[in-house]
């Protein structure tokens, strides 16, 4: 998995790991107010994200969806 980190940041791809943090944040009315998504239930949250985690996978790919971790808070 490809990452990139600073002294503080690291950006990584996400993994099943991820399903929790990134529902709880996709899953809220006032995150995606405004946002394409902001209608969707678990079932389609889930759909997304296991599409984001297959296309992590491909080797030639036109786009990149990262999960941020703070180095200094480990958040």
């Amino acid at each position: 998995m490809f990452t990139l980190e600073t002294e503080r940041l690291l950006l990584r791809g996400f993994t099943l790991e991820d399903w929790e943090a990134i529902n709880a944040i996709v899953s809220d009315p006032e995150v995606t107010r405004y946002m394409h998504f902001s209608n969707w239930d678990e079932t389609r949250r889930h759909k997304w994200f296991d599409w984001m985690l297959e296309h992590a996978l491909k080797p030639q790919r036109d786009a990149y969806n990262w999960a941020l971790r703070s180095n200094t808070t480990r958040c």
